[in-house]
């Protein structure tokens, strides 16, 4: 898969608008295995589209060593926002992929964006942003 992510100092962002096709097997939304980051706080927030379409669609955010499982009944524009300290720099995995396989629905990467914070951070929060029409 095509990387993701571009560079500037602080900041890397994607901008990928594919629809992806969930019905299936497992499968990745978004895939960035080799992002580089350097030691200290960094925080990656995520902002999709997903339509169920009148199922449900299981997404798991992936970022580093961390997991985030978010389960999306309805269709909509969704935020999700992850948080971690880095030890040490190195790369870094990026990935949005269904949990489960699924009968149907379909999501897409709207864009992301990762940022050096100031201060370190706990894990993941997400925060729905009200739905729109895909």
């Amino acid at each position: 898969s095509p990387v993701l992510f571009t560079a500037a100092a602080d900041e890397q962002t994607a901008d990928v608008a594919e629809w992806v096709d969930m019905t299936g097997r497992i499968k990745a939304v978004a895939d960035d295995p080799g992002m580089s980051l350097g030691a200290g706080p960094w925080s990656i927030e995520w902002l999709v589209d997903v339509n169920p379409e009148g199922g449900v669609v299981d997404l798991l955010f992936q970022w580093g060593d961390q997991e985030l499982l978010e389960v999306v009944r309805r269709p909509g524009r969704y935020s999700v926002t992850q948080s971690a300290q880095w030890a040490v720099g190195g790369h870094a995995r990026a990935r949005i992929q269904s949990f489960r396989p699924h009968f149907q629905g379909r999501a897409r990467l709207v864009g992301a964006v990762v940022t050096r914070l100031k201060q370190a951070s706990g894990q993941g929060s997400e925060a729905p942003i009200p739905p729109t029409e895909p």
